[in-house]
């Protein structure tokens, strides 16, 4: 058995939000998991 070291989280997103981020994901060709996670990951890349 894969150890799996991430953490499930879940939050929810105004509809406008929400369909704004899908669609830059789609236009990337990124779900909109990977889009959030690379703004997350660059954002934290920023603060430190």
């Amino acid at each position: 058995m894969i150890n799996d070291t991430r953490k499930r989280f879940t939050f929810r997103l105004p509809d406008s939000l929400f369909e704004k981020l899908k669609n830059k994901a789609d236009k990337q060709g990124l779900s909109l998991n990977a889009m959030i996670l690379q703004i997350l990951w660059d954002w934290m890349e920023d603060i430190s």
